[in-house]
């Protein structure tokens, strides 16, 4: 036998082991049991977020997603039933500890820890593909528990950049269900494809490579200016386009790009430098006016309609309204970078301040325009 024939054995599961008669595993010694304990112990110490201890488990969860890929859909099927019971289990353990702070506690995780290995040793499985599994268990079991913590928490934080490897908050939409805004469900014929993305919960997920090529922020107090519109029983959202023709625009060779070079005398790429017409903000203002009069809460402009200070004048025009929306998306409008030898395209977002929650907040209620800048001159919002 080959040393790969020997390790493939030895990482085989352990249920053909056993109709051998052969000696049940002893997952106490896994790595992701060892984890958790480990982790426990740290708790113990020193104060440890329950953050930390998820974000471990979806890094874990991506490293070994092909594992499970390559697996049956039966088996798949069996593997991620099993996980939902485990997720549960680990759920009920936390909340009968009683009030979930944000910190883990000792006695808490190594109970987790406990009920894992119990887990596992039932299964009489210990492949790669099962730890996988039992992890991601452990990760949506803790979100469940601790969901409301962290939301408080990621609202405490002025801005967070999503970066690859790290988690960031997301809002669970299940498009089979009907909902207040939506009162049929949106998505008749969902996809039967299992989901064996492990590097994510209803309520977290981990950044991935695009945290590199675009720039994203999740602001806590665009939370609070857009608390108004979960709240709408009727959300109207007006989509207002000033130009029809190419011509409108200015479009010049392109002059390079943030992150891109810039084009040479044989290239053909051109770049969008904005409206021509010198009324384009009027244009703008007047069709502000009448979404608003038809009681539109979000206002979406398409990107290059306004130069950016053609954008600043229509944001200070909201101001003059009587009936003023939650939120304009501006669009984005390309500037030049610091230097002035390439430029970027940057979004720009007004949020009114009538729109914010009575919830105690962390800054003043003052009006204001939220930029989000995208990465390598593209632009992105969040």
């Amino acid at each position: 036998m080959t040393e790969h024939d020997r390790q493939a054995e030895q990482e085989g599961t352990h249920s053909a082991r056993a109709n051998a008669g052969g000696t049940p595993p002893q997952p106490d010694g896994l790595d992701l049991v060892e984890f958790l304990r480990a982790t426990a112990e740290d708790a113990g110490s020193s104060e440890l977020p329950w953050l930390h201890v998820i974000e471990e488990l979806l890094r874990r969860g991506r490293a070994g997603t092909a594992t499970v890929t390559g697996l049956s859909r039966d088996e798949v099927d069996a593997m991620l039933a099993w996980r939902e019971d485990v997720a549960a289990e680990v759920t009920a353990i936390v909340r009968r500890a009683g009030d979930v702070s944000s910190l883990v506690e000792h006695d808490v995780l190594v109970a987790v820890a406990e009920r894992v290995n119990e887990a596992l040793t039932v299964t009489y499985d210990v492949s790669p593909a099962r730890l996988v599994v039992a992890g991601h268990a452990v990760a949506l079991g803790l979100d469940r528990a601790v969901r409301r913590t962290l939301e408080t928490f990621f609202l405490a934080e002025n801005a967070q950049v999503i970066r690859d490897g790290a988690v960031y908050p997301v809002r669970h939409l299940d498009l089979t269900e009907p909902s207040r805004l939506i009162p049929e469900p949106f998505n008749t014929s969902p996809v039967s494809v299992q989901d064996l993305a492990f590097d994510r919960t209803a309520g977290l997920r981990l950044g991935d490579h695009r945290a590199d090529e675009y720039r994203f922020v999740l602001d806590g107090d665009a939370h609070d200016r857009l608390a108004e519109l979960a709240t709408v029983q009727r959300l109207r959202i007006a989509a207002c386009q000033p130009n029809v023709r190419l011509d409108e625009y200015d479009l010049r060779p392109e002059p390079g790009e943030e992150g891109f070079p810039p084009a040479d005398a044989s290239d053909d790429r051109f770049a969008n430098h904005g409206p021509t017409s010198p009324d384009q903000e009027e244009v703008a203002k007047r069709l502000l006016s009448i979404a608003c009069a038809h009681g539109c809460q979000v206002i979406v402009l398409p990107e290059y309609a306004l130069t950016e200070a053609q954008r600043a004048g229509v944001f200070a025009f909201l101001g003059q309204l009587a009936e003023t929306p939650v939120l304009v998306v501006g669009g984005s409008a390309r500037i030049a970078t610091e230097h002035g030898a390439s430029t970027r395209r940057v979004c720009g977002c007004h949020a009114a301040a009538s729109s914010l929650s009575s919830r105690p907040t962390r800054r003043s209620s003052r009006v204001g325009r939220r930029t989000w800048t995208g990465g390598n001159g593209r632009s992105a919002c969040s």
